[in-house]
């Protein structure tokens, strides 16, 4: 019974961490970092860097950058890429990393159906430790 509490536990907390992405208000510049899928439907390589400072002149403002990458795998239908992170408000600073893999389903009209996954690694803090 406690090796079954211990994992609903651990799946629970995953749970609360999948929305702690940053946020911008133009995402299609970068449609990878939300959805690895598009590493597999995609026919380039393409890599992209992407700095947003919103408020500029405030101190504390937010500050996000982020540098990704997927290139496709036409021999096996699979996309593979990564991204890298840095966001902060204030105090809060989140640091991370993610590698994702999608599968594509081509279609005889050159449509492709395809489905991604990605697992990272995000560090949270509060404070100034990190600049």
């Amino acid at each position: 019974m406690k090796k079954i509490f211990i994992i609903i536990l651990c799946c629970w907390q995953l749970s609360l961490l999948a929305q702690q992405k940053p946020m911008f208000s133009n995402y299609i510049f970068n449609e990878f970092y939300y959805n690895p899928a598009v590493a597999a439907a995609r026919e380039q390589i393409d890599f992209r860097f992407v700095y947003r400072k919103q408020w500029a002149g405030i101190e504390g403002s937010p500050n996000t950058q982020t540098a990704t990458g997927y290139a496709r795998l036409k021999k096996y239908s699979l996309g593979i890429g990564g991204t890298v992170f840095h966001d902060a408000t204030g105090p809060i600073r989140n640091i991370g990393f993610s590698v994702s893999a999608a599968y594509g389903i081509e279609f005889k009209n050159e449509s492709i159906l395809s489905a991604g996954i990605g697992l990272g690694i995000l560090r949270f803090s509060l404070g100034n430790d990190i600049t």
